[in-house]
């Protein structure tokens, strides 16, 4: 459950941010309807928020991957280019090192790539 905190103007802050500009989130009830408002203007359902949230979080997988092999790419060039054994070493050691991670990360974006499609019928 998110964290309320009572705001001035009616709505109930929220300790989440708007998937749209990252402002913070009021929330507005209606009865047993809930919608979530930023500061701009952008609008949530609950439903609308998740969805969203999903997208963020496997577009920011997919750019850590991406981050991970470009370090990886740097640092091979790193290690081939040295003339210090021992940097070469620690280059290579780092090289496994985020390799290792990256297919974690690959492994939990592919997941969630998954989990967002919709089911084959």
């Amino acid at each position: 459950m998110a964290h309320l905190i009572p705001a001035a103007d009616g709505r109930t802050g929220v300790a989440m941010g708007c998937p749209d500009c990252r402002g913070g989130l009021g929330e507005i009830r209606d009865g047993d309807d809930v919608q979530y408002v930023c500061q701009v203007g952008h609008s949530w359902s609950p439903q609308s928020f998740v969805a969203a949230t999903e997208n963020d979080i496997e577009d920011a997988l997919w750019t850590a991957v991406s981050a991970m092999q470009e370090k990886v790419t740097a640092l091979r060039g790193l290690a081939e280019r040295s003339h210090d054994p021992a940097a070469r070493l620690r280059y290579l050691e780092e090289v496994r090192r985020v390799d290792r991670a990256a297919v974690l990360v690959r492994s939990q974006a592919r997941r969630e790539t998954r989990a967002s499609q919709p089911p084959a019928e």
